[in-house]
């Protein structure tokens, strides 16, 4: 998913581009530094080139080459920047000369691969994985730098073949493995955090002795590939172990529906006192630590997809401290990623976070309407989606047959959906319960259901 970093890397690299020049007393009109402006556009790339050529004394024309390979092979920014022309050309090179996936260890009862490319992906991962499809494989590997690793039990491999499904040959069915445990994907990012799923989509935050094993093979082999650019947030760690023992606590295992039918204000409120209480930090002081570490925060599951309250923390820290530029005309909202309660843009999501984040005021906040009007362009295209999406988004309790009972409407700037009580009276208990993500805004009126996806304000 890209965020807020390529557009900061911009405006950093023209301005590592300009004290270059100082530094080293060349004019702005150089023809070689106009010549790398033509070539990059300013696209975040031109302090890299620019040290390339000035400090290292590398001819234009092979820096210019260097950017095409750079380009060519999507190299991560944040990772290559500090680097030498020599050690990106062995980047580049080791790259291309890599297969799509390879097997590096046995670890128990599991032989682990290492996914190097999209390719790869579609050969080995789960098709409940968002890593099939290759906006989240960039987001992943290329934004997030993470290194793919794939845990297979051996009796799933004969001949060194993969005998799971995988997306080549899945039939696009939902999938739903008959052994969670038959596979595992685990990502390493240079902090050395993980992020891991078993082989039906579900996270563990907590690992048995035999998956723990594999999760730190794993850590122990990325760490020969990040070398020094590992990233020590030990302190970071310690503060996220300590609010998801806080989070359990209040909730259990989180996820966007914790928080659907609680007070917002109470709740949050009592998050912070439990973390005064317990961690001794004030809001302010959370607020600080998770600053520090700004850049990881903002690509952490934990904070940014784990569960309401962890929205609103995040909304909350980015609002006290400015993280991301205030907005002031949303129709405006072109570029950029601009993080919206939950840290994701919508198109991130899927139908039913959408439905989740209307219940406690999404599209009410800031970054919420900010991220509807950067991926739908307007709210009443993002409330159409809505609409468009409630189906489907019942499919599996609605009879194909009953579907026509739910009549749309457009409404001002948005949508109801309007259906007789005694045409779905046996589905009301799903639509209108009182916890579970199955609620929905909605007013009963003159034995009629209106399932509303408009703004009231």
């Amino acid at each position: 998913m890209k965020r807020l970093e390529p557009f900061q890397y911009i405006a950093e690299n023209m301005e590592q581009a300009r004290h270059i020049l100082r530094y080293y007393d060349i004019d702005y009109d150089d023809d070689r530094f106009q010549e790398i402006i033509k070539k990059t556009q300013r696209d975040g790339y031109t302090g890299l080139i620019t040290k390339l050529v000035f400090s290292e004394n590398i001819k234009v024309e092979d820096a210019l080459k260097l950017y095409d390979e750079i380009k060519d092979n999507k190299l991560n920014m944040a990772e290559i920047q500090k680097l030498t022309y020599n050690e990106i050309k062995d980047l580049i090179t080791n790259k291309t000369n890599k297969k799509d996936y390879e097997f590096v260890f046995d670890s128990g009862g599991y032989k682990v691969f290492i996914v190097n490319t999209y390719q790869g992906a579609l050969e080995t991962v789960s098709p409940a994985w968002c890593l099939k499809t290759k906006s989240q494989w960039d987001y992943y590997t290329i934004t997030k730098g993470g290194k793919q690793f794939v845990a297979i039990d051996k009796l799933y491999i004969s001949d060194k073949e993969i005998e799971l499904t995988v997306p080549n040959n899945w039939d696009g069915k939902t999938y739903i493995s008959d052994n969670r445990e038959s596979r595992y994907g685990i990502t390493v990012y240079n902090t050395l955090r993980v992020d891991v799923f078993n082989d039906n989509n579900t996270q563990y935050r907590r690992f048995d002795p035999e998956l723990d094993k594999i999760v730190k093979d794993c850590i122990s082999y990325s760490k020969k590939i990040f070398g020094d650019r590992v990233i020590n947030v030990k302190d970071l760690d310690n503060l996220i172990d300590h609010l998801s023992e806080i989070l359990d606590d209040m909730y259990g295992v989180g996820s966007f529906t914790e928080i659907v039918h609680s007070d917002m204000d109470k709740t949050i409120k009592e998050f912070y006192s439990k973390i005064k209480e317990q961690l001794n930090l004030s809001k302010e002081q959370l607020f600080e630590k998770m600053s520090e570490h700004k850049d990881i925060v903002l690509q952490e599951d934990f904070f940014v997809a784990n569960n309401g309250i962890m929205d609103l923390l995040i909304n909350e820290w980015l609002t006290h401290d400015n993280i991301v530029n205030t907005i002031d005309d949303y129709d405006n909202v072109a570029i950029g990623d601009i993080h919206p309660l939950g840290g994701y843009t919508i198109r991130e999501q899927e139908y039913d976070d959408w439905i989740i984040k209307y219940n406690y005021g999404y599209q009410y906040t800031k970054y919420g309407r900010a991220a509807i009007i950067q991926s739908f362009g307007s709210l009443q295209d993002y409330y159409t989606k809505l609409k468009e999406q409630f189906v489907k988004y019942y499919e599996y309790d609605i009879d194909i047959n009953d579907r026509k009972y739910f009549k749309p409407k457009q409404y001002k700037d948005g949508w109801i959906i309007i259906a007789n009580i005694k045409d779905i009276e046996k589905y009301m208990d799903k639509i209108i319960t009182d916890s579970g993500i199955y609620e929905v805004p909605h007013t009963i009126k003159d034995g009629k259901l209106y399932i509303e996806f408009y703004s009231k304000k």
